[in-house]
């Protein structure tokens, strides 16, 4: 599990983790960090794609 998420950039790991682990919304996240929400709906698929690459 630590080399899936040691694969994703700083800001992949924060919002997956904030958004999936802590169940906060994109928007709010979007607040947090000073950036679009469509910025954290792209850093979510990022992560999500290289989630799903390394575990099939």
């Amino acid at each position: 599990m630590a080399d899936i998420f040691a694969s994703l950039s700083f800001r992949e790991r924060h919002c997956y983790i904030l958004h999936v682990g802590r169940q906060v919304s994109m928007g709010n996240i979007a607040i947090g960090l000073g950036v679009s929400k469509g910025t954290v709906q792209g850093y979510l698929k990022r992560a999500e794609k290289k989630i799903t690459d390394r575990v099939s």
